[in-house]
């Protein structure tokens, strides 16, 4: 009983820890191209809070909106991912390519997250949870059925 309760101290210990870098900013404390975007994309939203995480070159800024969606930025203010839970991603940050395969290949589907990796693949999880991956090149390389 006793490892029980030390594991679960040290679960609870580290999930706080880490977090624990997290900050809440200001919008005005966003990197201007996220300022932008969020001003472009996402005009007619209001955000719910921001927070900053990591340091230096590995600095994440993460929106959330009232919304629902959610926003993350490198340290740049580059964005990388964008996400919701009940609406469609914006069609202009998603692929010409990606959208005419969801169209033809799910019907009927939105694409409800975005994510760009740093290795030049994009995933994206559709409306039905469907999770597609693609290389460079926008062609499939993993599909994931929920």
């Amino acid at each position: 009983m006793k490892r029980v309760i030390t594991f679960v101290a040290v679960i609870l210990f580290t999930t706080t820890s880490a977090y624990a870098d997290d900050k809440l900013i200001s919008f005005e404390a966003l990197p201007s191209s996220a300022q932008k975007f969020i001003e472009k994309y996402f005009a007619s939203e209001s955000v719910k809070y921001i927070t900053v995480g990591g340091r230096s070159m590995y600095r994440e800024y993460d929106v959330k909106l009232k919304s629902g969606f959610d926003v993350e930025f490198d340290f740049q203010g580059g964005w990388f991912k964008v996400d919701s839970k009940l609406k469609s991603v914006p069609s202009v940050l998603v692929p010409d390519e990606i959208l005419e395969y969801v169209k033809c290949n799910f019907s009927g589907e939105s694409v409800r997250e975005i994510e760009l990796g740093r290795d030049y693949r994009c995933m994206v999880e559709l409306s039905d949870g469907t999770e597609l991956e693609f290389n460079k090149k926008f062609e499939v390389i993993a599909v994931e059925l929920d």
